[in-house]
């Protein structure tokens, strides 16, 4: 139980403080890093852990390397990510969240968590005014913060989940 609190005081200071400032400190990021890496390795041990970590690591850095591609060749030059288009503070929000879900429910928290952004970003866009940045890590800490429980207190319908 001390995991999961520990991941959702960390989940709710980065929401907070990606939304109200725009700039989340490294700390909720590490509290959110040994709630989720508790939670992953009191369910599925150290070995298991390590193992799905690489695989969503190796996720990612994929992710990154299509996107780089992609906006490079758009651009007709070579792109680099977080000078426009991406966070650091997202990047690490992405690791966090590898520590605690296998690769099929990691893929699948991504995509809703990034639809969800999609869907708020108009809102988040008018409220914002003339400065358009969409709190991504935030939007994907709220999802978090609602996936944790479902699933932490068996509340979750599907079965796509780290100890189903």
């Amino acid at each position: 139980m001390i995991w999961f609190v520990i991941a959702m005081i960390g989940a709710c200071g980065i929401a907070l403080e990606d939304f109200k400032w725009r700039m989340v400190h490294i700390w909720w990021y590490l509290v959110l890093s040994v709630g989720l890496g508790g939670l992953s390795i009191a369910l599925k041990g150290t070995m298991d852990t390590l193992s799905m970590v690489i695989w969503n690591v190796g996720f990612i850095l994929l992710l990154l390397l299509i996107l780089t591609v992609y906006l490079s060749l758009k651009e007709r030059k070579l792109v680099f990510l977080f000078d426009r288009y991406l966070g650091w503070g997202d990047v690490f929000f992405f690791v966090c969240v590898a520590l605690y879900l296998d690769l099929a429910t990691y893929i699948t928290f991504l995509i809703i968590s990034l639809i969800a952004a999609l869907i708020i970003a108009p809102v988040i866009f008018k409220w914002q005014g003339k400065d358009k940045h969409i709190p991504l890590a935030g939007i994907q800490a709220i999802c978090l913060m609602l996936y944790l429980p479902m699933v932490h207190f068996d509340l979750f319908p599907l079965k796509l989940t780290i100890n189903g």
